[in-house]
């Protein structure tokens, strides 16, 4: 999931970036929009990896976002060609971005719909929240650059930038109410006045003159930077509700190990007592039989006045001696009478 927002985050910046460059045609903006296309790129490569490891989950809306996300940025090209050529408004670009970050915010909401435990769910549920206020902030900053790099804003646009900062503002209230508590307070103290004020400032100066051009007092590059600050401010609130799900699903992960290896425990005890019960199966088996043969042998020979032994007598069991049972006592008792007598 934090791959996937990196992601957000370097079109974010391009996005930005292309705003200043095109309001001000050129003049403004263009050594970092180069850097920042070139951390896009880095970064799109990426896209494929998530694909691979949210395949198995089989969440339908995972897998149109991830399909949309991915058909929106096989445009970049073309769309960063018609801002070069400034062939395409401002808001278009805007728009352009914003659609395709949409999309990959979108695989976000899928995997909290897939996640059952519910302390996780919460979590990720803050994270996506937070993120979406980050996108919002990164929309503010892009208008922002690209109407003070023109010296106005169209009166859509200004009603558009003027909505940005109540939307982040319930986005963050939500996040904080959501999140953990370790990682609410750990937040909290990032988040500290929220935007700070510089940004506050160059806000109420674009509402005040932004819709009839007296914006002189500003300059994008400013404001861009600052805006930034604020933006690193929510990645690092970001951070530390990401941080926590991740080592919650160490801890699920280990946990399920130790199950694991309890159960195989179990049944590796449970085996060995079953092969015990066999051996002394086959012993009780084998040992009569065996007791038998002998006994069958001693017939072979001619001896057919034979007794087997009594089950369960002390001489018991097929193998026990013949000579102290009841036939044997006979047999020695002829065998004695046949004995010529040493009397005279």
């Amino acid at each position: 999931m934090r791959t996937v927002y990196d992601i957000v985050h370097v079109l974010q910046v391009e996005r930005g970036n292309s705003a200043g460059f095109i309001g001000s045609k050129g003049a403004q903006m263009g050594d970092s929009l180069a850097k920042a296309r070139v951390a896009t790129d880095q970064r799109i490569a990426d896209l494929q990896s998530v694909g691979e490891a949210l395949g198995p989950v089989g969440n339908a809306e995972i897998t149109k976002a991830l399909a949309n996300a991915g058909e929106a940025l096989r445009r970049l090209e073309a769309v960063r060609g018609t801002i070069d050529s400034f062939a395409i408004s401002t808001g278009d670009a805007l728009g352009y971005y914003t659609g395709a970050i949409a999309d990959l915010s979108r695989i976000g909401g899928g995997i909290v719909k897939a996640t059952e435990n519910r302390d996780t769910a919460m979590n990720l549920a803050a994270y996506v929240d937070i993120m979406g206020a980050k996108e919002i902030a990164g929309v503010e900053r892009g208008m922002g650059a690209g109407g003070i790099a023109a010296g106005t804003f169209s009166l859509p646009a200004f009603e558009a930038f003027a909505a940005k900062k109540g939307a982040q503002e319930a986005l963050i209230a939500r996040f904080f109410d959501l999140a953990s508590d370790d990682v609410s307070a750990t937040s909290r103290v990032l988040y500290g006045d929220g935007a700070g004020a510089d940004v506050e400032a160059m806000r109420l100066a674009i509402l005040d003159g932004g819709n009839y051009g007296k914006l002189s007092s500003l300059d994008a590059g400013t404001w861009f930077a600052a805006m930034t600050e604020w933006l690193g401010t929510l990645g690092a609130m970001g951070a530390a509700v990401s941080d926590r799900i991740i080592a919650d699903a160490a801890a699920a992960s280990s946990a399920a190990e130790t199950q694991l290896t309890i159960v195989a425990a179990i049944a590796l005890g449970l085996f060995a007592a079953i092969a015990l019960s066999i051996v002394l199966v086959v012993r009780s088996i084998v040992r009569p039989i065996s007791g038998l043969s002998g006994l069958l042998r001693r017939m072979a020979d001619g001896e057919f006045d034979i007794e087997p032994a009594q089950r369960g007598r002390r001489h018991g069991g097929l193998g026990g001696d013949p000579s102290r049972g009841p036939a044997g006592k006979k047999r020695a008792g002829r065998r004695a009478r046949s004995r010529p007598s040493c009397k005279r």
